[in-house]
């Protein structure tokens, strides 16, 4: 019950002259009673017992039953044993299901030069199934751009993924498993497949995610590099920390169709290794790279890809570079390394690792250091440094501190770290 296809679903049993769902108390609806349905039915074993009320369906049934054991060996779960009836589960239960044997696997060659792929059931749920799509486009030096217009591959307890994988032995791949709100974008060397797994259908009534939606481009790099369009100009602007967009008015190529364009973001700094991509249709006038590195500076260009008018011709042109640096943020991460030395009945040394350039997110401005008295509970006393170490002084003999270090830059202050230290009794 409950389930898209017929090898999903929530379990009921025929019990005492009604259908009965079962409650399953201790996080796991057990394997060898998920066995003996799924061959009962005449299907596989058990490939994913999920978690929580994943399968809910029309049933009105109002019968319950808890508990139930089984041995493997059985035929049915009537065989099986179980605990008396019951009008509902315990709040702390759910209701028993599962998906018997793997998701049906199905290939699609993607032939076309630009085009969407969305996971099956996309935008209401995400389909049990494993579907992969390999762009088979016979081009030398051929590429193909992917955009993740949207990514939301959560499960309660589920495991969905998307995979993308180049062909080539020193080949490329990158997984995805979770909500991203970014929108990711990459280029791979073709033959290169894209692949989307779901072991269950999604339950969006909890929040189960939608699957995606993927923009791809496949173009043919020439071999002396891209022709640049000198009268094509970008207007960058940058809203967001890890985002950077760019507008252009739209470029006039007589004899030629555009069938999209390729959005590059790069960056020369030594903490940015990645190249972030963006992918837009023929019409387009602006595009966005996402999952940029905060307060890093970014050479952009835009490339479009054309198909001469009533021939299977392609030509690429790119747009004029054009530079920006996203805004500065406070810092991502606390001070690393911490340590106390040299300490004395009112006095002590603190000192900690330099927080690195790409963690600051911007320019760091110093460290802000907080002394609390853990005896009379109370803080003594602040001290801000652009020093990676600090002396302490006018301290109580004998009493137990914590120090808080954190990072600054002119937007705000970065998380802390927590240090012990107790000062000496007895000079020594």
């Amino acid at each position: 019950m409950g389930g898209k296809l017929s090898n999903e679903g929530r379990v009921e049993i025929y019990k005492n002259g009604w259908w009965n769902k079962i409650c399953i108390v201790n996080f796991g609806w057990k394997y060898r009673a998920a066995r003996v349905v799924c061959l009962s039915l005449g299907l596989s074993y058990p490939s994913y017992i999920p978690y929580y009320r994943v399968f809910y369906g029309t049933s009105l049934t109002i019968h319950f039953v808890r508990d139930v054991r089984c041995t493997g060996t059985e035929n049915s779960l009537e065989e099986c044993s179980s605990t008396g009836a019951s009008s509902r589960c315990p709040y702390y239960s759910y209701t028993a299901g599962m998906v018997c044997g793997n998701p049906p696997v199905f290939h699609q060659n993607i032939t076309e030069m630009a085009g969407v792929i969305t996971s099956p059931g996309y935008p209401s749920f995400m389909t049990q199934g494993d579907y992969r799509w390999t762009f088979t486009q016979n081009m030398s030096r051929g590429r193909v751009a992917l955009y993740f217009e949207e990514l939301d591959l959560s499960q309660y307890g589920g495991s969905s993924n998307v995979s993308i994988q180049e062909s080539s032995s020193s080949s490329f791949s990158k997984e995805y498993t979770n909500v991203y709100r970014s929108k990711p974008g990459m280029v791979i060397n073709l033959s290169g497949q894209l692949r989307f797994y779901s072991p269950y259908t999604s339950n969006r009534d909890y929040g189960d995610g939608r699957g995606m939606r993927v923009r791809f481009l496949v173009y043919s790099e020439p071999e002396g590099g891209v022709h640049t369009h000198m009268n094509w100009k970008l207007l960058l602007s940058s809203n967001h920390y890890t985002r950077i967009t760019a507008n252009w008015t739209q470029v006039v190529f007589t004899g030629y169709d555009i069938i999209g364009f390729v959005m590059s973001c790069n960056s020369t700094q030594d903490w940015a290794k990645e190249v972030s991509y963006a992918v837009g249709e023929g019409n387009s006038t602006s595009l966005t790279c996402s999952e940029l590195i905060v307060y890093t500076h970014y050479n952009v260009h835009v490339l479009v890809q054309l198909r001469m008018q009533g021939k299977d011709i392609y030509k690429i042109y790119q747009s004029l570079v054009a530079s920006l640096t996203t805004p500065q943020s406070y810092p991502k991460r606390s001070p690393r390394g911490v340590y106390s030395t040299d300490i004395t009945q009112s006095t002590a040394v603190i000192g900690w690792q330099e927080i690195s350039r790409k963690d600051a997110r911007g320019e760091l401005l110093g460290y802000k250091v907080k002394v609390f008295n853990r005896d009379s509970w109370r803080y003594e006393q602040e001290v801000n440094t652009s020093d990676t170490s600090v002396i302490l002084k006018d301290l109580s003999r004998a009493t137990d501190y914590e120090v808080k270090i954190r990072g600054y830059t002119s937007v705000g202050s970065g998380p802390y770290i927590i240090a012990y230290f107790s000062t000496l009794e007895i000079a020594t």
